[in-house]
């Protein structure tokens, strides 16, 4: 069984397709953070429990669509075979070093995330969502800020970090419900899973 639903059942759901990293990885680099918490406060840093690397976003997604989903991704996954991946570099959104955003960056030298984003990007079209047509860019969500801040001294820490292998093994489908976590911010649910093929 390639697949694991446990759906809250609402009408229409925010979601996305996600990688999600093991416990150990999640403690290593929240060991390496904790100095960078410290040094910059005044910078939103994200809750290690919602750590993740989004393949697909979706705001809007129905009951029908949701079921379809759950069917292209299990068809997808089960064709896709396990790989690995290490986290290296990284960078700011929209552009460094000014930016809203500080990430930890994905090394794929054999594109194979890159790859699984676009599948699941195909399986997500072929149940009637719309997901942003923007270039991927697998990375890991450190901290936000609310105005564009120099993020050149972060960065420039960050990118010397390393952490992996990190073997790609399974899918999670998530619910964003918006407010509903710690101090206002997002509460991520997973609603389903999806293992890769062991070939």
């Amino acid at each position: 069984m390639t697949s694991r639903t446990t759906g809250t059942g609402s009408p229409v759901r925010r979601m996305f397709v996600a990688v999600l990293p093991p416990p150990e990885l999640v403690a290593a680099i929240g060991d390496q953070l904790d100095p960078l918490m410290t040094r910059w406060p005044q910078l939103h840093w994200t809750d290690p429990a919602g750590w993740h690397l989004t393949l697909a976003f979706l705001a809007r997604v129905d009951a029908a669509q949701y079921r379809r989903l759950v069917e292209n991704m299990t068809e997808t996954t089960a064709r896709t075979a396990r790989f690995s991946v290490s986290l290296a570099g990284a960078g700011a959104f929209p552009a460094a070093p000014i930016g809203r955003n500080l990430w930890l960056g994905v090394y794929d030298p054999t594109e194979a995330l890159t790859k699984l984003a676009s599948s699941t990007r195909r399986a997500v079209g072929r149940a009637g969502i719309r997901a942003p047509d923007e270039k991927f860019t697998a990375h890991l969500t450190l901290a936000r800020v609310s105005q564009p801040t120099d993020l050149s001294g972060q960065v420039a820490i960050v990118e010397e970090w390393g952490f992996g292998p990190w073997p790609m093994d399974e899918l999670a489908l998530v619910e964003s419900q918006l407010g509903q976590g710690r101090e206002g911010r997002p509460r991520y649910v997973v609603t389903d899973r999806f293992t890769l093929a062991e070939h």
